[in-house]
């Protein structure tokens, strides 16, 4: 997995690449309990996200709580059929704002 992040003010934009597993969660994991305090609005950009599993799953639900708190905005975009399937199964999708 490959993380980039862009960032203009209060506005984050995490790009991630390959697969979100057990392996790979852990680093996304970091950066969002990294996540200055001035950020506001989070984007995590799924377009090259292969697949994601529990452990995936789990570091988007703490980011949608971590953002919730602070009153803040969080949304996926780029999400693939393959990837919002998984979403949709397990009940996430509603939970979660699609750009």
């Amino acid at each position: 997995m490959d993380i980039a992040k862009v960032q203009e003010g209060p506005v984050l934009n995490i790009v991630v690449r390959g697969r979100l597993e057990t392996a790979t969660a852990p680093q996304l994991d970091a950066e969002v309990k990294g996540l200055p305090a001035e950020i506001m609005d989070l984007t995590f950009d799924f377009t090259d996200l292969e697949y994601v599993s529990s452990a995936g799953l789990r570091v988007i639900l703490m980011a949608q709580k971590a953002m919730t708190a602070r009153k803040a905005v969080f949304k996926l975009a780029g999400v693939n059929a393959t990837v919002k399937k998984v979403l949709d199964l397990t009940g996430f999708s509603p939970l979660l704002t699609f750009v």
